[in-house]
């Protein structure tokens, strides 16, 4: 055997091992149901030592959780503020699926392997589990893989970088002060593990409620399936049916809470001198704005204009706080 036949066999057999042994560490996935237990707004599923419960949150929204042991934990949601209200329930079985239908929507859940799909009455998909990959957990990780077709998109998660559509592209969702941030960066302020899938006219929302570390991988791994997953807490999410953006706006926001209204000031223009120009030249550019008969509702000296950039007392407001609501008032006069 060559010097160099015999590299290649041994990097052939360092590969093999190494496949087996990231196989045995690797994603377990949620085995064939072989029990079902039927709730009121719903069922549990028993598949192997995991349980799987699929529920109606309300008219349109059903909700997903696993507990990969058996044993869910208390029911608790640092972001819904709104408790279920589950409306009529119709659950049907056959030897391959069971069937929770509710009003227009029915979640149709395969028995081998576990899949769970989700369409309208008239059978049209809205959104299902990718049919080799069904959910999994590693130990503390959790993960979702699900069917990504070719004119789908993708729009939300909160402050990301680049183009609305996030299709072809993966984030990681972790609350992350980057001063300086490109169109690249990513992760950023905030982060909202929320989106909407757009399809023909035909919108669904998806709103994975866990605070961990998640990621968001809309093709980039591969053209088949988009995955969404967290490096621990539970693996619960929620689908919104359509079908259209608006309704799932209302829905989600409902189930989350909805911004008060601003005061009417804070929707006019605002001017911010930050350390660009001295407070002289800020000066000069409030009375332009008068002279020039400019509506400005706010101005402001941020953080540049304060000492040492940092509050060094707790009194609240800060002097370029007052100072804007002083110059506040006098373009208002």
């Amino acid at each position: 055997m060559t010097g160099l036949a015999r590299r290649i066999g041994i990097g052939l057999l360092a590969s093999a091992l190494g496949c087996g042994i990231a196989v045995a560490q690797g994603w377990q996935h949620v085995g064939k149901v072989q029990r079902v237990e039927k709730l009121k707004d719903g069922v549990e599923l028993i598949a192997g030592s995991a349980k799987v419960r699929v529920t109606v949150f309300r008219d349109g929204i059903f909700r997903v959780r696993v507990a990969p042991d058996g044993t869910f934990s208390k029911d608790f949601s640092w972001a819904l503020i709104e408790s279920p209200e589950s409306p009529s329930v119709k659950i049907e079985e056959s030897p391959k699926e069971i069937r929770i239908i509710s009003g227009t929507v029915i979640a149709v859940i395969q028995r081998a392997p576990l899949l769970i799909n989700f369409s309208d009455a008239a059978g049209t998909v809205y959104l299902s589990d990718q049919p080799d990959l069904p959910m999994a957990w590693n130990g503390k990780r959790v993960h979702v893989w699900k069917k990504m077709p070719a004119d789908e998109n993708y729009y939300g998660l909160g402050d990301k970088a680049g183009p609305m559509n996030r299709r072809n592209r993966s984030f990681t969702n972790w609350n992350t002060d980057e001063f300086g941030w490109q169109e690249s960066t990513d992760p950023l302020y905030k982060t909202i593990p929320f989106f909407i899938g757009l399809r023909k006219g035909m919108a669904y929302g998806l709103f994975f409620d866990n605070t961990y570390r998640s990621v968001f991988d809309f093709g980039k791994e591969s053209p088949d399936y988009f995955s969404f997953g967290a490096e621990g807490g539970e693996l619960n999410y929620y689908f919104i049916a359509g079908p259209d953006p608006k309704t799932i706006i209302e829905e989600y926001t409902g189930m989350t809470g909805r911004t008060p209204l601003p005061p009417l000031w804070s929707l006019g223009y605002q001017q911010c001198r930050y350390s660009y120009y001295p407070e002289s030249r800020a000066r000069e550019i409030v009375k332009t704005l008068r002279d020039k008969k400019i509506p400005a509702d706010a101005i402001y000296f941020d953080i540049d204009y304060q000492q040492g950039l940092t509050c060094t007392s707790r009194k609240i407001p800060t002097m370029a706080m007052h100072r804007t609501i002083q110059e506040s008032r006098m373009m208002c006069s």
